[in-house]
């Protein structure tokens, strides 16, 4: 089955560029958390709103696609990273589109690094604090049990009477 792209002035078609990507049209999600149903409901119309055609409405959006020369990464996001500026087409849609460019890819990329940074040293100093611990744990233990001498001279008696 050939797939055409849906937005207006793109002739791009699985057939001839089979190096693209084609992307349905998100669907609502009826069966699922109420914060994912309205993160689909949100998706949908900002899709709808982007691709701007108006013969696209209810469910014959079902066969319709959105290539990837839409999308500044090559594909759009998860529904959950509503953030990310492919969660919707904003590329090469046939309009002046002044929502999204390429420098806010980079912005979400930074972004991202920075919680990954954050989320790492969080974790970093969770493991120091168990590891200091643990070390304290340790020492009270060490404490409480003979110091090496002690076990040296014990075995060295037991040795001795086990020779005689």
């Amino acid at each position: 089955m050939v797939n055409f792209c849906a937005v207006l002035g793109c002739s791009n078609r699985s057939n001839r560029e089979k190096d693209k990507g084609y992307y349905r049209i998100p669907a609502i999600v009826s069966r699922s958390k109420p914060k994912k149903q309205a993160l689909s409901v949100e998706r949908r119309a900002t899709w709808l709103a982007h691709i701007r055609r108006e013969d696209l409405v209810g469910d014959a959006t079902e066969f319709y696609r959105v290539c990837s020369d839409h999308f500044i990464s090559g594909e759009p996001s998860s529904i959950y990273d509503k953030t990310n500026p492919d969660w919707a087409p904003n590329q090469n849609l046939g309009y002046i589109f002044r929502g999204v460019s390429a420098s806010s890819q980079e912005r979400y990329e930074r972004a991202q690094k920075r919680s990954e940074k954050r989320r790492r040293g969080e974790c970093a100093s969770a493991l120091l604090e168990l590891s200091h611990q643990s070390t304290d744990d340790i020492l009270v233990k060490a404490d409480a049990s003979p110091s090496v001498e002690e076990n040296r001279v014990k075995t060295v008696r037991v040795k001795s009477q086990m020779t005689k």
